[in-house]
């Protein structure tokens, strides 16, 4: 993960571990300083566990809006699971074929009662299941930041974004990319993966 600011670039690099859309386990492995910072994902509660401090925190929904390890994706980002399925009503205003392949532009706006921070998000779908764009609006409709995928290629039997993006739309040299370096689908992980125990494991 890269992360790009004005005055200064970061790059460090993790290892995930997901099981369905509800469960994940995240642990930084370097730079050093950030080796061993974790995040744990179980449905809808997020803890983070520092070495420095030896203690798992559990965040409360009133930081699920904030950065995540100091990048363009916030917690919720993370902890999104099936809510854009669950929450929001979805309509397909544009299909382009090209190459081969069909591209859906897609407008999702939360229902009315939703625990949703979006007014609305625009995704654009391959017919492939390759996500290439989603771009996320205030409550005032204003598009606020967008996440664009790069170098599709084939990780772990499947057709996948390589490189993505993260870019806030009002400072264009402020954006996190991530690049998936390996990845194994269909693989049998242990229940105590993702538990406490296992976020505070150096």
């Amino acid at each position: 993960m890269t992360v790009n600011r004005p005055q200064w670039q970061r790059t460090s690099s993790f290892n995930v571990w997901t099981r369905g859309r509800e469960d994940a386990l995240i642990r930084f492995t370097a730079p050093p300083k950030d080796a061993g910072n974790a995040t744990l994902k179980v449905a809808d509660s997020m803890w983070t566990y520092s070495p420095k401090i030896r203690r798992a925190v559990r965040l409360p929904k009133s930081m699920m809006s904030q950065e995540w390890a100091g990048s363009d994706f916030s917690y919720n980002d993370l902890a999104r699971s099936d809510k854009l399925l669950a929450y929001y009503e979805h309509e397909i205003v544009e299909v382009v074929e090209a190459d081969g392949l069909t591209t859906y532009t897609i407008e999702s706006i939360p229902r009315e009662d939703a625990p949703v921070v979006w007014g609305k998000e625009k995704l654009v779908f391959r017919s492939d299941n390759v996500l290439l764009e989603q771009t996320f609006f205030d409550q005032g409709m204003r598009a606020v930041k967008s996440m664009r995928a790069f170098e599709v290629q084939e990780l772990g039997g499947r057709m996948l974004a390589k490189r993505m993006r993260m870019s806030d739309l009002e400072d264009p040299e402020k954006w996190t990319e991530i690049v998936y370096n390996a990845i194994e689908f269909d693989v049998e992980i242990d229940d105590r993966t993702f538990t406490q125990f296992a976020l505070r494991s150096e």
